[in-house]
């Protein structure tokens, strides 16, 4: 099973690869899996930027908590086994945004990957860059 040291170096991988398009945010990778009749969920994550601060020159700014965003993609998507997005049963404490991605494991465990920090797009485009990432250096190695 992937532990949750994999988990951060995927999460860790994708906030470089933010970096390096001039993103800052929050990355968590998560797996779900049953244990016991117990739902369990390991969870690896990396910032380079937690929250933003409010704009003092934007009307109504109160700023961004990114990891609260990229916790509410998270669970989301572990909750459904879908990607979020609005529409898919948005519960208090959930992201309508888009931004997380879910590889289901042998039917019953999921991966899930999720950004936040960049527009929507961009957060689904790092989110399969950390999913590219884990089966290409981690997973076969």
């Amino acid at each position: 099973m992937i532990d949750r040291e994999v988990l951060g170096k995927v999460a860790e991988q994708m906030v470089r690869e933010a970096e390096s398009k001039g993103i800052t945010g929050t990355a968590l990778v998560g797996l779900s899996f049953m244990q016991d009749g117990v739902e369990r969920i390991e969870i690896g994550g990396a910032a380079s930027k937690l929250t933003r601060e409010p704009d003092p020159n934007r009307l109504e700014d109160i700023g961004t908590n990114y990891g609260g965003f990229a916790a509410g993609k998270l669970f989301q998507s572990i909750r459904t086994g879908l990607e979020s997005v609005a529409g898919n049963d948005i519960r208090k404490g959930e992201s309508p945004a888009r931004g997380a991605l879910v590889l289901t494991m042998d039917g019953e465990n999921k991966l899930v990957i999720g950004f936040s920090g960049g527009t929507e797009k961009q957060d689904v485009q790092l989110a399969e860059a950390g999913a590219k990432f884990l089966l290409r250096h981690l997973v076969f190695d």
